[in-house]
């Protein structure tokens, strides 16, 4: 097996060069006054993409899985949110020949952790939600085709399991229905599946085993019929890894996973760097590539380009300006050279996913923080492929959603039941004390009131937002609209 330690050169976004075409890159933020994340993006059949992750800031829960489509250009088309329980996550997606799109993730309300999986129409509208796992804690974090009608997903599960989370797999048609599920344990290490892949009728399926600080990577084969077939874990002594991601390579034959190696410095500290390694269909390493500078390095997602070259996105705080930025490696297997950039700007920038449409153009997605003084935006990024890293001033405003087709009235809080607007004046149905704060669309704060203080008769028409807070809600909120 090889190994190569990869210097990489990198540079800070908004310092890039003057002479870009304009068309190269273009960043788009978007959300509204809470917590907003990309957590996958993937192409679409009309050339465009699709991405998701989760939202604070909308929908009818605390929080909201977050899906948004966009054109070629990365330019949005519509959005939505959906949610089974109060708090609602979505991590993967894929879109059939028909437009119709699948959403997995997991869900918690007052008792138990379930795994989601939601279908949608092309146009975003929600066909059916259902819940994936048993009477415990389920999670499902990747989704992909097995076969023409049964869909595979991955995650973690403690249900019918020791006390030790295992392995998951479970195989769905393409109505929700389960048709078979597995789990698989090691021993007193928990383990955790976040991608899958399919590959000549095999499943293969990546994440880490975990006991206390003790971190390994793993990789499982599985049949079509989820039966074990073959599994490698991490040998090495010292540091802790995991794979974030796992492809089969355009020319097949080797499955390449990306994710991080935790390497002991003399000090005893520990210095994340991307890793990735190759596999052969049989699980033997083929390659391993580590890469990174003196801080935090994270590759958590990567795309093949029609030349081979991979591009990989991830997190690094050791490069570029702020705290920590958006990765981006882009590297050739003939001559195994990076370049990359870190993206971001003030705050901290964080990149989950990468994919290429098929007018080659590359999308990035993610988070960040560095326009948002109350939480966390969605960020991404599209431009040409292949890229140059060029320099230009990053010159970027954030933008809040106004969500289609779902109307964003809706009760950001199970506990606060209703919202009204009555003779200039907002009424709750909360018979306790609380005290709020009222924020423009463009997250301006406005004023603050409470029970005794709430005339709003100042206020021009238009679409607002309000944060309550009592003794026993910490955080509630709500958009409301004034004619």
């Amino acid at each position: 097996m090889r190994v190569f330690l990869v210097v990489v050169f990198l540079f800070g976004f908004g310092n890039f060069a003057k002479s870009l075409d304009l068309d190269t890159a273009k960043v788009f933020l978007l959300g509204g006054n809470g917590n907003e994340v990309m957590y996958k993006a993937i192409p679409t059949n009309d050339t465009g993409f699709f991405m998701v992750g989760t939202t604070g800031s909308f929908g009818e829960y605390f929080t909201s899985v977050y899906a948004i489509k966009l054109d070629s250009l990365g330019n949005k088309v519509w959005s939505n949110t959906y949610g089974i329980n109060q708090i609602n996550y979505a991590y993967s997606a894929l879109e059939l020949p028909s437009g119709n799109k699948f959403i997995c993730g997991y869900s918690y309300d007052s008792l138990d952790y379930n795994g989601t999986l939601y279908k949608i129409d092309a146009a975003g509208n929600l066909i059916f939600s259902k819940q994936i796992g048993g009477l415990d804690w389920d999670f499902v974090y990747d989704i992909k085709q097995l076969e023409e009608n049964k869909l595979v997903l991955c995650g973690n599960t403690f249900s019918n399991s020791s006390s030790y989370g295992n392995g998951y797999i479970v195989c769905v048609d393409t109505l929700g229905n389960v048709l078979w599920e597995n789990q698989f344990n090691n021993e007193n290490y928990e383990t955790y599946l976040k991608s899958v892949c399919v590959y000549n009728g095999s499943i293969y399926s990546v994440g880490k085993v975990k006991n206390g600080n003790i971190e390994k990577y793993i990789i499982y084969k599985f049949s079509s019929e989820g039966i074990e077939i073959a599994k490698h874990i991490d040998l090495s002594i010292d540091g802790v890894s995991e794979f974030n991601n796992c492809e089969f390579k355009i020319n097949g034959n080797e499955i390449l996973c990306v994710g991080n190696k935790g390497l002991i410095e003399i000090d005893n500290s520990t210095n994340p760097q991307t890793l990735m390694i190759s596999f052969s269909t049989d699980l033997v390493p083929q390659q391993l590539e580590l890469s990174g500078g003196v801080g935090i390095e994270n590759g958590r997602h990567f795309t093949q380009l029609p030349n081979g070259e991979i591009v990989l996105v991830g997190l690094t705080n050791s490069f570029g300006s702020g705290g920590k930025g958006m990765l981006i490696y882009r590297f050739s297997e003939a001559i195994v050279y990076y370049n990359g950039a870190s993206f971001g700007d003030i705050g901290d920038e964080e990149g989950f996913s990468v994919c290429t449409n098929k007018n080659n153009r590359i999308l990035f997605c993610g988070k960040s923080n560095s326009y948002n003084v109350n939480g966390e935006d969605c960020y991404w990024v599209s431009m040409q492929s292949p890229f140059i890293v060029s320099e230009y001033t990053l010159n970027i405003s954030k933008q809040v959603d106004i969500l289609s087709p779902v109307s964003i009235e809706n009760v950001g809080n199970i506990e606060m039941l209703e919202l009204q607007v009555i003779n200039n004046k907002i009424v709750f149905t909360l018979d306790k004390k609380f005290d709020f704060s009222v924020y423009n669309i463009e997250a301006k704060l406005l004023f603050t009131g409470d029970n005794f203080n709430n005339d709003i008769s100042f206020l021009d028409s238009g679409i607002y937002f309000i944060k309550i807070r009592t003794k026993e809600i910490s955080k509630a909120q709500k958009y409301f609209k004034i004619n």
